[in-house]
């Protein structure tokens, strides 16, 4: 056998037993294994030795780390990885059923129904892919399997793992790197390739399941490469009549030669695809063998409903009207919302079952952490206990509990650690909304529950989030057009939104391009209704997230937009919470780009508005969050913590909560509860590990904190944040002083535990790195009057300070509160000077 030549028997004789060949490709050896721990029949893929060379250790074990983070029905999902000898392999489920091209071999042209349901699950993969900042690079039928009438896609990182090696030519090593018939002329030509060049092979692949053949053929590769550069697409209703003129357009914006001219993600193209679906059916509704497509997609819980279900029901009922008296349940007199929730029973998919403690546990933790918050109404332990072990379909369970939004998962060990799988869906249309997969030690129950709660809740909440704002934002118009061009303008927003925080994501011009698009389209949304409101405060809060991608200059004339907007917006509505909101957030960053005494009148105007826009409409959080802030840069500590706790108790579904805690450790911070500060820093990092202000949280407290001051560890907390490359939210704040700051900080603690050399040459290293900049020099000012009153030199601090206050005369408040200043405050040569320098302050 094959594998008793690459050693694989010995190798992975303690996890697999390696039963036979299954496959053969350009880039790799299919295996049919057995894995032994979990008792399931797997697929064990091993990379050629040529790629092997080629890639290297590190680089293979990037791409699948990456890769293996993809979590949707329709990515073929990775189990586990390694090497054999020198052959990096992985691991996938075995997938029975067979490929696209197999299918195609054998039928040639796909019923359309067929066609466009496939089409639009690889889409919805792709555009899952992309908002993680993951381009496939190698769509083709081959690498799309088909498993109980839906579209898996495989391979994904594989081809970028060969593409990154071969210095522009496609067959340097004897294998393929994507495949012409479906490759973009971009990447044929070595040019860079995004998520636009999948949307190619995409379209390249459903051109063919309609015609028959690929869009280009011919006698060896440089002539099919040659053809996709040049040719246009042989028109696809000269051999299937049966295709629309509209879905014919659709195809060939998919397969545009310039990428500008293809859709603009995947979403899009998905969309597309469904309201072609839709508007083949005779009443402009899904229908038939297309309707078949995504009811199959939805939950579904077990068989037919029968006497068994019936009963279920009947106590699910019954749990409700006990619920109505004892606890809480969802409201039943309308339509369910989607803050509706039911947590079902977390399956135990353990070889032994023996997980299923672990599975009831994790289940009620979940339930119990998300019926503390306000703004969701959870299905109580009760109310899903019935369906625990007697499954039904989803449109039973939403008739029985009411529920907009159903969370599933299961549980299953692995050796020492425990990997929990949770999926949202859309009860309603059964579409899947989003999925968490967590691996943990199964030493710590107590910290596994902990952890994988703390996850799972984040990601419900933020993704109920996206989903409720853009319900609410509908309202208000009954323009059709305007509301889709509103829907499609969240989506971009969205897709920004994730690559500016997605440390693997694009970059910040990628974040910015969307965010512009999604501005389009909500320019043609009030053209479709010039009366409706919203589609104003959301170009304004767009121009704002811009300005603060951009460089100063740049986003000065962001924010001046910004302004406009937010101004038309209060003047067509003076009583609204959210455009007042809008202004008064926009007066806040004008404040704090002004900072000298011209920031005085945009403070007095923040603070105006924002406490307008809570005493209007209370919930808003983040109007409590940017008052917090505003309060705090007044020196109001006490009021700037009651802000920030109510920011974090309205924030429901986490729409601003990093900046929340931020406000929040740092109100506790100047109040000198440093203990409250580091829980607050603390709960911050663990639901934002990737998210720079969580990691200089705890340097900041060390410099206030005297007793978990270490300079060793201060030390290591600047090489981490160094290391976060790129932190994109950093990117946000446009501010270059960062990383002087965090030397300051830890020349400080270094000052403190005695190692003045240290801290003189970090003083003298950033005087350099400043330059001749008014500006960072002001900011160095305020630091290193903190490290010279460490290095015990009052007279050069309260020097440095006063510098700082002639120039900034609106933090002086804040600068009298400040912790780190008590050795002024309290030295009886000094404190005299330093209140003379706090006096007549500006608010």
């Amino acid at each position: 056998m094959r594998e008793s030549n690459l050693g694989l028997t010995g190798v992975l004789a303690d996890r697999y037993e390696i039963q036979r060949e299954i496959g053969r490709g350009g880039m790799a050896t299919v295996y049919l294994a057995h894995d032994l721990r979990h008792d399931s029949t797997v697929a064990i893929k091993v990379l050629h030795l040529e790629l092997a060379a080629f890639a290297g250790h590190a680089r293979f074990d990037r791409e699948i780390q990456i890769t293996a983070r993809l979590q949707h029905p329709n990515i073929l999902a990775i189990f586990d990885s390694g090497r054999a000898g020198e052959l990096p392999f992985y691991v996938t489920p075995y997938i029975e059923g067979e490929s696209l091209a197999e299918r195609l071999a054998r039928e040639k042209q796909l019923p359309l129904d067929d066609a466009l349901g496939m089409a639009c699950e690889i889409a919805d993969a792709l555009a899952y892919a992309h908002a993680r900042g993951i381009v496939h690079r190698d769509i083709k039928p081959a690498n799309i399997l088909l498993t109980h009438g839906h579209a898996v896609v495989a391979d994904f990182g594989i081809a970028h793992i060969a593409e990154s090696n071969r210095d522009g030519k496609l067959t340097d090593s004897g294998f393929a790197v994507g495949t012409v018939a479906y490759m973009s002329p971009e990447q044929a030509s070595g040019g860079a390739v995004d998520g636009r060049s999948d949307i190619y092979g995409l379209g390249c692949v459903l051109y063919e399941m309609l015609a028959g053949q690929p869009p280009f053929s011919g006698a060896n590769p440089q002539a099919v490469i040659a053809r996709h550069m040049v040719d246009p697409p042989p028109p696809l209703r000269g051999v299937r009549p049966s295709v629309s003129p509209a879905l014919e357009a659709v195809v060939c914006k998919a397969i545009a030669k310039a990428p500008a001219d293809r859709f603009t993600n995947a979403a899009e193209f998905r969309d597309a695809l469904k309201r072609m679906m839709s508007a083949s059916a005779p009443d402009g509704s899904v229908t038939g063998r297309h309707a078949a497509w995504w009811r199959s997609r939805r939950l579904w819980l077990g068989g037919g409903v029968g006497l068994v279900a019936i009963l279920i029901m009947l106590l699910a009922l019954n749990g409700r009207w006990i619920l109505s008296r004892h606890g809480r349940t969802a409201d039943s007199s309308g339509p369910p919302n989607l803050a509706d929730i039911a947590v079902l029973y977390f399956d135990d998919n353990s070889p032994r079952h023996d997980m299923g403690y672990l599975a009831s546990g994790l289940t009620d933790e979940l339930i119990r952490e998300l019926s503390a918050v306000p703004a969701l109404h959870v299905i109580s332990r009760d109310g899903v206990l019935p369906f625990r072990d007697h499954p039904v379909g989803l449109d039973s369970l939403v008739s029985a509990l009411h529920v907009g939004t159903v969370l599933t998962g299961s549980v299953q060990k692995s050796g020492a650690h425990v990997r929990i799988n949770a999926e949202l869906i859309d009860a309603m249309t059964g579409d899947h909304l989003d999925s968490r997969t967590i691996e943990h030690p199964i030493a710590d129950l107590f910290a596994l529950e902990d952890d994988v709660s703390q996850q799972v809740v984040t990601m419900l909440r933020t993704r109920l989030g996206r989903q409720l704002r853009v319900q609410q934002t509908q309202e208000g118009t009954s323009s059709v057009p305007a509301r889709e061009l509103l829907l499609r303008a969240a989506e971009a927003r969205d897709a920004a939104a994730t690559i500016a925080t997605d440390s693997h994501a694009g970059n910040t011009q990628d974040a910015i391009g969307f965010l512009q698009r999604a501005d389009s389209l909500l320019a043609q949304a009030e053209t479709a209704d010039p009366q409706w409101i919203q589609p104003v405060i959301a170009r304004g809060w767009l121009a704002w997230s811009i300005a603060r991608l951009l460089p100063e200059s740049a986003g000065a004339r962001q924010l001046a937009l910004a302004r406009d907007y937010a101004h038309d917006a209060v003047r067509r509505a003076p009583r609204d919470a959210e455009a007042l909101e809008l202004q008064g957030t926009v007066y806040w960053e004008l404040a704090k780009a002004a900072r000298g005494s011209g920031a005085a009148p945009y403070v007095i105007s923040a603070e105006r508005d924002l406490r307008s826009a809570v005493s209007i409409q209370p919930t808003l959080a983040r109007s409590w969050g940017t008052l917090s802030a505003v309060l705090r840069f007044k020196g109001d500590a006490a009021e700037a913590n009651v802000a920030a706790r109510r920011a974090l108790e309205e924030d429901a579904f986490l729409q601003d909560a990093p900046s929340i805690l931020e406000a929040l450790y740092t109100s506790e911070q100047l109040l000198g509860d440093y203990a409250s500060a580091r829980e607050s820093c603390d709960n911050g990092h663990r639901r934002y590990p990737a998210d720079w202000r969580f990691v200089q949280c705890r340097l900041t407290l060390m410099s206030v904190d005297t007793t978990a001051a270490n300079p060793r560890e201060a030390w290591a907390l600047v090489a981490k944040l160094d290391a976060m490359d790129p932190p994109a939210q950093a990117a946000a704040t446009r501010d270059p002083y960062n990383p002087i700051y965090w030397r300051m900080v830890a020349a400080l603690v270094s000052a403190r535990a005695g190692q003045r050399d240290t801290a003189r040459a970090v003083i003298a290293w950033a005087t350099r790195k400043v330059g001749n900049d008014p500006a960072l020099r002001l900011d160095l000012n305020y630091d290193e009057a903190c490290v010279r009153l460490a290095l015990g030199q009052p007279d050069v601090a309260l020097r440095l300070l006063t510098e700082y206050t002639k120039a900034r005369p609106t933090l002086k408040l804040y600068i009298g509160r400040d912790p780190h200043f008590a050795a002024l405050r309290n030295n009886p040569t000094f404190a005299p000077k330093f209140t003379a320098m706090l006096q007549t302050p500006t608010r």
